[in-house]
């Protein structure tokens, strides 16, 4: 069978695991034996997730030449799921998700790339990361030595930019909502601006002219305690961090919870997600794309 990996979350209430979406497959190799998930690495955020394939012989030993690629993902908070990580727009040579080591042609026909995996953070002075790197122990047969590439992840992706619709990503139209327009993702690959708000020190938006206008814009950034809960236009939360309960949906909180279910699609978080039914099932899932 093809390798998959499983992220789990351990609830300290309860001490219990509980899995971060689905099982995670190689979109690189799904073949049967790809070696998926040979050596995993997580950040200490959570956020950033890499995974190597190494194929294995009869005996279970990385001993194949010429094998090994490391797939990065990241999470998203909204379908707290991970997805396949966005590459950096500017850097023209990626495509995907993938790392290869092709610099040397022949060190790769002879080697196993990705034998152990290590990501660690940049820090700035608050403690806010500001790159993450990834190193990577590998493995020559031809010279029996063993070797380590270092990737600054931050220059050549997204690492902490788990989105659904990657193509969004600097297509000249703001998404002004996360995890689109947030620093993970570079404000929407350069589409958005992350705008200060004044009276609001922790609020930046697009839109500014948005914040009590008269009108609840029932989406973070804008309806968020930092914003004020959109400059006041939107009712303050009463059970829940930042919205109102829906009956039929235990762990959906809405603004408006008449808006649920409604006969219209509501094509944003909240509203969208799973915890709130699909919008109440106003919203048709795509076909291919459970999630």
């Amino acid at each position: 069978e093809p390798g998959s990996v499983q992220v789990f979350d351990y609830d300290v209430v309860n001490k219990k695991y509980d899995p971060i979406g689905v099982a995670i497959i190689s979109n690189h190799d799904p073949a049967a034996g790809n070696g998926f998930g040979y050596s995993v690495a997580l950040s200490l955020d959570g956020n950033t997730l890499a995974i190597s394939s190494i194929k294995l012989d009869n005996n279970g030993n990385p001993t194949v030449r010429n094998t090994g690629a490391i797939e990065l993902f990241a999470y998203d908070p909204t379908y707290k799921n991970f997805r396949a990580t966005f590459p950096n727009p500017t850097q023209t040579s990626r495509n995907n998700n993938i790392i290869m080591d092709n610099e040397n042609e022949v060190r790769r026909e002879s080697s196993a790339f990705g034998i152990e995996l290590s990501l660690a953070e940049n820090e700035d002075v608050d403690g806010v990361s500001t790159s993450t790197w990834l190193s990577v122990r590998s493995y020559n047969f031809d010279t029996e030595k063993g070797y380590v590439k270092v990737y600054n992840l931050s220059e050549q992706f997204y690492p902490k930019c788990g989105i659904q619709y990657p193509f969004l990503i600097g297509n000249g139209v703001c998404d002004d909502r996360p995890p689109y327009n947030t620093e993970a993702c570079r404000s929407d690959g350069g589409d958005c601006q992350r705008n200060p708000v004044d009276g609001f020190p922790d609020c930046f938006v697009n839109t500014p002219s948005l914040l009590n206008n008269g009108e609840c814009n029932d989406y973070p950034p804008y309806n968020t305690e930092a914003c004020g809960w959109d400059g006041g236009d939107c009712t303050p939360p009463t059970t829940a961090p930042q919205r109102n309960p829906v009956d039929g949906y235990p762990n959906c909180f809405v603004h408006d919870p008449s808006e649920i279910n409604n006969g219209n699609c509501n094509n944003i978080p909240p509203y969208i997600t799973k915890e709130c039914g699909r919008d109440g099932g106003d919203c048709d899932p795509v076909d291919g794309f459970p999630d």
